[in-house]
């Protein structure tokens, strides 16, 4: 009998400390659930400041040079008469052509006025139909950066006869891309300050489920080269763009 009641009062201990090992694990289980979003929310928030004195430095740059350039949703902005002035972001080739005559009147003008290396582009920036935008590196990343165009793959240098693989929102910073045509020129200068011009050979739609694997062999084989891709704006589709050295 006193055996009987031992084994009973050792069975009763040990449900016990379950028990309370179950309380424990499930009291602690919301701590790491806590823990991990804000590990999440603090990179997040440290890419937002990246990104953010990012496109602060850019901008500091491109009012110095007087150049043309985006804000963070793709609005073209002003620098050249020394205070930024948002016009809008490029909608259609008609837009362009209309405003090229002046355009090219007073870039010779200001030329003309200003010192020659203020033509050049700041480094780690393209330039689509005028908008100057900065990229940042962002190998692999799951999203593009929300301030500036991304580096996803490949190398931005200009002269090493390989290609670039460049990300970007639209809406966004990338909504100049949604317009380009083939024969479109695309100005990339890179890391190393060097420029070197790309014209559109090729533009078409994948699905956004479209793996790296079924467009690599494609994308990556025309040398020289760079590639832009951006939401189609129907969240369904990307528009790959692809561009060769001139």
């Amino acid at each position: 009998m006193k055996k009987r009641i031992k084994v009973a009062t050792a069975l009763s201990a040990c449900a016990l400390c379950l028990v309370m090992a179950g309380g424990a694990a499930y009291a602690i289980a919301p701590s790491v659930e806590a823990a991990s979003e804000d590990v999440h929310a603090s990179e997040q928030a440290a890419q937002e400041t990246y990104d953010s004195a990012f496109a602060e430095a850019y901008v500091d740059s491109a009012k110095l040079l007087a150049l043309d350039g985006v804000d963070e949703l793709g609005n073209a902005i002003s620098f050249a008469s020394g205070s930024p002035s948002i016009t809008g972001a490029p909608a259609q080739h008609a837009t362009q052509a209309q405003t090229a005559t002046t355009q090219t009147a007073d870039a010779a003008s200001e030329a003309s006025a200003m010192p020659e290396e203020a033509t050049t582009l700041p480094a780690d920036t393209l330039e689509i139909f005028g908008n100057v935008i900065p990229y940042a590196e962002s190998t692999e990343s799951k999203r593009a950066p929300d301030r500036t165009a991304g580096l996803w793959l490949g190398s931005d240098s200009t002269t090493d006869g390989s290609w670039g693989y460049f990300i970007g929102h639209h809406p966004g910073v990338f909504n100049c891309v949604m317009y380009l045509e083939e024969g479109d020129q695309i100005t990339v200068c890179d890391s190393a300050g060097h420029e070197q011009a790309y014209t559109v050979f090729n533009i078409y739609d994948v699905p956004d489920d479209t793996q790296w694997g079924q467009i690599s062999s494609e994308v990556t084989s025309h040398g020289e080269s760079i590639v832009l891709q951006t939401c189609c704006g129907d969240h369904e589709s990307y528009r790959i763009v692809e561009a060769a050295a001139v």
